[in-house]
């Protein structure tokens, strides 16, 4: 009798073991499936979409009580260059920009983190983590009262793009926060989702 009992549990164990293992192997088939609609859903996407960039285009825009410009990026603009604005005293604004390469800014989800130290007077752009360029002596203070994101104050710009979790903080993050946050965050879980020629893009 005992040793029925053995088996009897034995048995039940391996059921459920098996029953386990099962519902395991339909979670991956389905984490597969879902995966390929994604890749596929980015191949039609990629060939229906215009490659328009370069372009002029701004992806956010600030500005202060009286109109001046406090923050500003051009991502890119028709030259292929990068530009970033910052600051601003009434008589102009900060500005670092450097030409970037297609590869740069279009076809692929990318992480960008634009930063300035007033107090410093550095300004720098980050892509992916890695600081991507920087400009010294630009003091300029910051204000900014009214903000726009995909495109300019005027909307007479746009981004040609897609964005996520797109952030303001009110200090410099250093270059090991912003490449923690541009790898573990959920701003990047979209690596793998649909691109396009178009740029996409994360921000901090």
């Amino acid at each position: 009798v005992q040793t029925v009992r053995v088996l009897t549990e034995r048995n039940r164990q391996l059921q459920k073991t098996n029953d386990e293992l099962k519902a395991a192997q339909e979670q991956l088939r389905e984490k597969e499936r879902m995966e390929r609609e994604l890749e596929v859903a980015a191949e039609i996407q990629l060939s229906i979409l215009p490659d328009v960039l370069p372009v002029n285009s701004t992806v956010f825009e600030g500005t202060d009580a009286s109109g001046n410009r406090q923050v500003n990026a051009h991502l890119p603009w028709s030259n292929g260059s990068i530009y970033w604005d910052c600051g601003n005293d009434g008589g102009g604004y900060d500005r670092i920009d450097k030409a970037a390469s297609p590869e740069e800014y279009e076809g692929q989800w990318t992480h960008w983190a634009f930063t300035k130290n007033a107090a410093t007077g550095m300004m720098k752009i980050y892509r992916n983590g890695n600081l991507w360029h920087s400009g010294s002596g630009k003091t300029k203070a910051m204000r900014i009262e009214r903000m726009n994101i995909a495109g300019n104050i005027d909307k007479q710009l746009s981004y040609f793009g897609r964005l996520s979790q797109f952030c303001i903080w009110n200090a410099e993050l250093d270059s090991a926060a912003i490449r923690n946050w541009a790898l573990s965050t959920s701003a990047f879980a979209c690596r793998g989702s649909a691109s396009s020629r178009r740029s996409t893009s994360g921000f901090s």
